[in-house]
């Protein structure tokens, strides 16, 4: 949960864009609206995005954010950062193979994800958490490549008569 300085800063960039005061009991207000599992990092890009959007652009109606606008963009941003739980599944049954909980390691694996951290990071705070060893990652094979005939590059065409 973001605390009271961390919304005020929030709302102070707030304010930068749309002119509002900020004072205790909009502070207050905020912090009691703004989801809990928020980071203050994911807030202040959901800001960004919400102002930075063109549709604002289009019309008279200038925008005026609210927490639900927040809470909403803060969503959508953990969602498309998480990976779905087939690839979570996978990677644990492959990297982690002598784990006992797979389901457990699955929603660990998709939550680090959605909190941003790179498949690598959640993977390696994973197996920590449940003490299970991670393997390396398999380096893909390249495919071969198909041979093909260069003999006659840079050879003269004969002369048709």
């Amino acid at each position: 949960m973001l605390d009271e300085t961390q919304v005020g800063l929030l709302l102070a960039k707030i304010s930068l864009y749309d002119n509002r005061a900020v004072i205790d009991p909009v502070v207050i207000a905020w912090q009691e609206a703004l989801d809990p599992k928020i980071s203050i990092q994911d807030a202040k890009q959901a800001v960004i995005d919400f102002y930075g959007d063109p549709r604002w652009a289009e019309g008279t109606r200038r925008p005026w954010i609210m927490p639900a606008d927040v809470n909403a963009r803060v969503l959508r941003m953990r969602r498309d950062r998480m990976l779905s739980v087939a690839d979570a599944q996978l990677l644990t049954l492959d990297r982690m193979p002598s784990n006992p909980d797979l389901a457990e390691s699955t929603r660990r694996l998709m939550r680090l994800t959605a909190d941003g951290l790179s498949v690598e990071a959640a993977l390696a705070q994973v197996s920590r958490e449940m003490g299970v060893r991670l393997l390396e990652a398999p380096v893909p094979r390249q495919a071969e490549r198909p041979k093909i005939d260069v003999s006659h590059v840079g050879r003269r065409m004969p002369k048709i008569a």
